[in-house]
């Protein structure tokens, strides 16, 4: 019954269903489920891939962070060792600073003192004048002193005024021989000071076999020069590969030997003596080796061959050479710097050996047989460089009276025990040679001061000198060359007088030092 009642009310039920819409909506109803997992499996797939890269953001984030960190760390240390490099270069700068300012101030106080020695030896100039002029009032007062007395005249007013006069006179003498003893305290100072560094060694002649000679007299005006350049030739005709170095600060012998184009090709490649002697002074650490030593200076750089034909040969059949170390009156500024550096014991050797270091290098000795120095007037550094690093001492002097006076007392100073001591034990005064006489033969007046010229010599408390024989006589031939050399006329006076002073000159040289 109820079964037939259910049948009843659901039959036109199921009769009014649309069985295929319901199909179809079954249908979606069994998708949806499947859509729903779907789309939560893309969206979860998203979200992971979105999950994934925001991690990966993190950690490059992370990283980023990181790196930033230790940048500024290091950062942070740079800026403190710059801080710390400033800060020290700061105090490196004010000690700089100070030290500026104390060598300044030394500067000028030894500026202030080289001005007030320069002025003081002009005044010395004027005063050694004077003196000379007041000794010969001084004589001539003297006698007409005593003329007066002599002829016994009345006139006590005349006699009284001249004996004041005297007075005068002797006074100012004290004060002249005063300033005089003076300046010879001062006078060579370069010649006694020890060696600011070790000295390089002096290598005997007998090593070398190649001597080393000093033209040099004290009183300027003698001739030097131009005997050393006639003797530099006279020898190289005889067979010599002679080597002149000119020391003087005219350059004289430099415009003598050589043409004004080649002296100012070595002016504009800094090849002149000057140049070498700064040069030696002092290098920059550039030019050290690996070994971190200092190269030896030489002086192959700076010599020139002198451009003159020489006469004839040898009579052993050698053919001598002439070449020179040319200078310019600039070396006065080179002898300025140098004296500076050598009174502040700046360098890093003394400048007073430059030319010893130099000379006595084997490869330079190699090269030639004798070598001339032509010395300047005066004891400066490069005369005494030329006296440190010399074998003997050629000192060439008119026959006069002031320019024999001169000679004892370069003798006496190069043998007094502080030259001996501190700049060169080995030097032999080779002899003293009279030049420019008036005649072949020495006149009256000329030959009673070259007969008295040893007992100055003693009396001066120096050791016995040889007077040469040979006489250079005032010639024609060579004053009138005296601005570009020429050789005297085969045959002629000048020739012969040149030659034989060239032979008695080689025959005081070492048998080894000899051409045969």
């Amino acid at each position: 019954m109820f079964a037939a009642v259910v049948v009843g009310f659901l039959g036109p039920l199921l009769d009014a269903i649309d069985w295929g819409k319901l199909a179809g909506g079954l249908v979606v109803l069994a998708a949806v489920p499947v859509l729903f997992e779907i789309t939560r499996r893309i969206a979860n797939r998203s979200v992971k891939m979105d999950l994934a890269n925001l991690t990966d953001r993190l950690k490059n984030a992370g990283d980023s962070l990181s790196n930033a960190q230790t940048a500024n760390q290091v950062s942070a240390i740079e800026l403190a060792t710059r801080n710390q490099t400033i800060a020290f270069h700061e105090r490196t700068i004010s000690q700089l600073q100070a030290e500026a300012g104390k060598l300044k101030n030394y500067c000028g106080t030894l500026l202030a003192a080289g001005r007030g020695l320069s002025k003081e030896l002009r005044d010395l100039r004027l005063m050694k004048a004077e003196y000379d002029k007041l000794r010969e009032h001084r004589a001539a007062d003297a006698d007409k002193v005593r003329l007066l007395e002599d002829t016994a005249l009345t006139t006590d007013e005349k006699v009284a005024a001249l004996r004041r006069l005297l007075e005068e006179r002797e006074k100012a003498l004290e004060r002249g021989e005063r300033r005089m003893s003076k300046a010879r305290r001062l006078e060579g100072y370069l010649l006694k000071a020890k060696a600011l560094q070790a000295r390089p060694r002096f290598k005997p002649l007998a090593e070398r076999k190649r001597p080393i000679i000093s033209v040099l007299n004290l009183k300027g005006g003698v001739g030097k020069t131009t005997l050393t350049a006639h003797l530099g030739a006279a020898l190289a005709r005889k067979g010599y590969r002679v080597l002149l170095v000119d020391l003087d600060l005219q350059g004289s012998l430099t415009g003598l030997m050589l043409p004004p184009d080649a002296i100012h090709e070595q002016f504009t490649k800094k090849r002149l003596m000057q140049d070498f002697l700064l040069h030696a002074a002092k290098r920059p650490a550039a030019e050290a080796s690996s070994l971190g030593t200092r190269p030896t200076p030489t002086l192959t750089p700076y010599i020139v061959p002198v451009p003159i034909a020489l006469p004839g040969t040898s009579p052993a059949g050698r053919v001598g050479s002439l070449s020179i170390v040319p200078t310019s009156d600039s070396l006065a500024y080179a002898e300025l710097n140098l004296t500076l550096g050598w009174l502040l014991k700046q360098g890093e050797r003394d400048a007073r050996f430059l030319l010893r270091k130099a000379l006595h290098l084997k490869g330079a000795n190699a090269a030639y047989d004798i070598v001339l120095l032509d010395c300047p007037p005066l004891l400066n550094i490069s005369c005494v460089n030329a006296l440190a690093a010399s074998d003997y001492l050629l000192v060439p002097t008119l026959l006069s009276s002031k320019a024999t006076e001169r000679v004892p007392k370069l003798l006496n100073t190069v043998q007094r025990p502080e030259f001996v001591t501190h700049v060169n034990a080995h030097l032999k005064v080779m002899g003293v040679v009279a030049n420019r006489t008036r005649q072949a033969q020495p006149t009256g007046h000329e030959a009673v001061l070259w007969q008295t010229l040893p007992k100055m010599i003693q009396a001066g408390q120096s050791s016995p000198a040889k007077l040469f024989a040979s006489v250079v006589a005032q010639d024609a031939s060579i004053t009138a060359n005296e601005e570009q050399f020429v050789h005297p006329k085969p045959g002629s006076r000048a020739e012969q007088m040149i030659a034989d002073l060239a032979t008695e000159l080689e025959k005081e040289l070492p048998d080894d030092c000899r051409i045969a």
